[in-house]
């Protein structure tokens, strides 16, 4: 004697989705965000090593490599970066850092990415030889 079994798995596709569909979904939420907070770095990366070249050039000021690393921080990270913030130190012999920092906008809550970037220079100056 030989009998059917029929397994009844109605509605079984419903419950793997339900498990299956957050799951990707939150993976994808964090891939989305690391690629965000990676735009954010390098944009922040870009405004320091502008606004050093920009400070350090002969006859410029610290004030102008300020200007221009907020001014390509906006133009490039637009609202990727929040509260950015550009300090210019002097260094020892002659150097110049320009430090821009800020945070990634988060997508997930609690989230706090502080992005910043450093870069150091010489300050440019004529010198007359002998």
């Amino acid at each position: 004697m030989q009998r059917n079994l029929q397994i009844n798995d109605y509605g079984s596709e419903a419950i793997e989705m339900v498990i299956i569909v957050p799951v990707f979904l939150l993976a994808l939420t964090v891939v989305i965000q690391f690629v965000l907070w990676a735009l954010a770095a390098h944009a922040v990366e870009l405004a320091a090593l502008e606004g050093a070249h920009a400070a350090v050039d002969y006859g410029s000021t610290p004030a102008a490599g300020k200007v221009e690393a907020a001014s390509i921080l906006h133009d490039i990270a637009g609202s990727l970066v929040l509260d950015p913030q550009v300090r210019i130190l002097p260094g020892q012999g002659g150097q110049l850092s320009v430090i821009v920092s800020g945070h990634a906008i988060a997508l997930l809550p609690n989230l706090n990415l502080q992005v910043q970037s450093t870069s150091v220079g010489p300050v440019q100056r004529f010198r007359r030889s002998g």
